[in-house]
């Protein structure tokens, strides 16, 4: 450990320390919320409350997609199956074929010596589930070299048929095979099988097995849980994600869309066999931001791909009558312009750059012609390079000479942290660091940033924003009580300093199975800092108040847009109750009701997944209340102007 984390941790101890001592005497604490300059404070943009949505991990196949099937079209860096599925028959029948191609650039050919053997392919995991009384839809894209049967077999958890059907299909271009059953039980852990016999050769080109009632291939009930976050934003493709997608390919139908191929971050795609099905596409992404209520943000692929191809993209998605591509959206029943109005310019290019995006030099050239490209088909748009701050310094030698080449197209720069890859999560003293972080480590570093931007000559005098665009306690994990006191205490200080900083936005990564939503087999649901996230919301929109910040609690107040409600979100990390004594500016005559929610961890523990919510009515008097807040309790409350 370097002296300056030393020194740091340190200084939190002390704080952390300090507050325990001083909270046994000090049974009440005063929060004052300043009606006085109500109409003064900026309003909190809901671009503050922006989420990532990166395909990784178990973000889209387990997690928002309603595919079933894993690796359906069979990305492979062999000849042989990928790994989630299994063979049929003799291993030697069956085999990757690069000369037959239905998605990309693969198929899976089965051979077969004679009448008598059974060939084929099959597949068994958890998220192939199914609930009774729900229907479902296979789709099997086979190619045959003599006619033959085939069959689709569904099997549950111990090999018991749940579902088959035999098709026959003639000799000649690939024949789709659909079919709809309805589930008589609810079983996880089920098989699919493709098989035939016969002697011959045939290949299977794409696997789907989706729910019947779906949401443009995604699972309707991770789009309402996402909706309940209330994302500002949703960013689109990612993240690391991005410098390996093909926005083209996702203007096919899903099944003929190329797969993501390795990418050879083990980190990314780790479940599917560093592969992804390829799913969402610019329509299905715009749609889902419809229907959550989110503005969409794209980021355009730098690394191997051409500016025009950027400029397309922007074309596709703003673009009207007067462009091909305006029109290539319209045919698709696209009237209006998607309106997308923030686009980052590639995404950590300094780690994982290719081609001529490889290096300050090479990524400062190609960033300067991507933008000259993009702005060139719509001049309203904002732009975001790819600098880097986030560290503990401001990496001069990359973002100096980047923002020389593009500081007059930028719109912001972006700023990357996650706490838990810097400061490890291990003793009761790191968790008060933690806990603490968002004041004591991201605002300064926010700051700096600030600062930098307002004094670099390459900026030439314009106000560019600051995109904190990633942030989390680490990327991958698992969401816990931990997690949601940082997602509070983060949001907390985002509302309050947004403003000052001048934050154009902020994404948390990501909310799909990695820190607010918990997708299952058959079921979803908010984890703790889903709930946060849920319950930040009032605050979009609203004017921010002024309060006195208190060592012992994190608190945040704001003013509802007419004028009628104030919001207050307070955060105790510590370990005793306390009272708070809430006061604000009202006539001494009046009763104000007070709506109050809270979400309580059963445990302080680093790894504690239990918490409550409950919610309550009281009654202001006069202007004041008070309440008892339980230790590592989230607090919310919501009152009543009476005038």
């Amino acid at each position: 450990m370097n002296l300056v984390r030393f020194g740091f941790r340190f200084v939190i101890f002390v704080l952390f320390f300090t507050s325990q001592v001083v909270r046994i005497y000090a049974q009440h604490i005063p929060i004052h919320i300043d009606l006085s300059k109500k109409n003064q404070g900026p309003i909190i943009s809901p671009l503050l409350f922006g989420h990532n949505l990166e395909v990784t991990r178990r973000g889209f196949w387990s997690g928002l997609s309603a595919q079933m099937v894993a690796n359906r079209k069979f990305a492979a860096a062999s000849h042989s199956l990928p790994s989630q599925w299994k063979v049929v028959g003799s291993e030697g029948s069956v085999r990757i074929d690069t000369t037959v191609a239905y998605a990309g650039k693969q198929s899976v050919a089965i051979a077969i010596p004679n009448r008598h053997v059974l060939g084929g392919i099959m597949q068994k995991q958890e998220m192939i589930a199914v609930k009774q009384g729900d229907s479902y839809v296979f789709r099997i894209w086979v190619k045959t070299a003599e006619q033959r049967g085939i069959w689709i077999n569904f099997y549950d958890a111990e090999g018991q048929h749940l579902f088959k059907k035999k098709f026959m299909v003639p000799v000649g271009d690939w024949e789709l095979l659909t079919c709809e059953f309805k589930a008589t039980s609810t079983n996880i852990n089920c098989a699919l099988s493709i098989t035939s016999k016969g002697q011959g050769q045939y290949w299977i080109g794409a696997v789907s097995l989706l729910p019947l009632r779906n949401f443009y291939g995604m699972r309707p009930d991770v789009v309402e849980l996402l909706k309940r976050l209330h994302p500002g934003s949703l960013r689109f493709p990612g993240g690391c994600y991005a410098e390996f997608y093909s926005w083209k390919e996702g203007l096919l139908p899903v099944d003929r869309r190329a797969p993501i191929y390795k990418t050879g971050l083990d980190f990314l795609l780790r479940d599917t066999d560093d592969t992804d099905n390829n799913e969402m596409g610019t329509d299905e992404f715009i749609a889902l931001c419809k229907a959550v209520g989110a503005e969409p943000v794209i980021t355009a692929r730098v690394s191997e791909n051409s500016p025009q191809d950027a400029a397309d993209w922007v074309s596709y998605c703003n673009a009207g009558l007067s462009s091909n591509w305006g029109m290539a959206r319209i045919e698709r029943g696209f009237q209006e312009p998607f309106n997308v109005r923030w686009w980052f310019v590639g995404n950590e290019l300094y780690s994982f750059g290719r081609g001529l995006a490889n290096g300050i030099v090479g990524v400062s050239e190609q960033t300067n012609i991507f933008s000259h490209a993009m702005k060139a088909v719509d001049s309203t748009i904002h732009l975001v390079p790819c600098t880097k701050f986030g560290g503990a310094d401001l990496s001069d030698e990359w973002n100096k000479p980047l923002l020389g080449a593009v500081g007059q197209y930028a719109g912001a720069v972006t700023a990357h942290q996650y706490i838990l890859d810097t400061y490890p999560l291990r003793t009761p003293e790191d968790y008060a660091f933690m806990l603490n972080a968002p004041e004591v480590i991201t605002y300064p570093m926010l700051g700096s940033v600030r600062k930098y931007l307002d004094t670099a000559q390459s900026t030439k005098g314009r106000k560019i924003g600051i995109a904190f665009d990633e942030w989390n306690t680490r990327w991958g994990l698992k969401g816990n009580v931990t997690m949601g006191l940082y997602v509070a205490r983060m949001l907390n200080m985002l509302c309050r300093e947004g403003d000052k900083l001048g934050l154009s936005m902020a994404c948390y990564f990501m909310p799909v199975n990695e820190g607010a939503i918990t997708v299952n087999p058959l079921n979803a649901e908010l984890d703790a800092a889903g709930h946060v996230f849920e319950m930040f919301s009032v605050h979009q929109g609203n004017r921010l108040l002024e309060i006195a910040q208190r060592d012992e609690v994190d608190v945040s107040a704001s003013l509802s847009s007419d004028g009628q409600h104030v919001y207050a979100t307070v955060v105790d990390g510590l370990e005793s109750e306390q009272t708070i004594d809430f006061s604000f500016l009202q006539n001494e005559h009046t009763e104000s009701v007070v709506l109050v929610k809270r979400m309580i961890p059963a445990s302080l523990g680093i790894n504690e997944t239990r918490f409550s919510i409950l919610e309550e009515k009281h009654l202001a008097k006069a202007g004041k209340f008070s309440l008892v807040i339980h230790p590592g309790e989230i607090l919310q409350v919501s009152i009543d102007l009476w005038d």
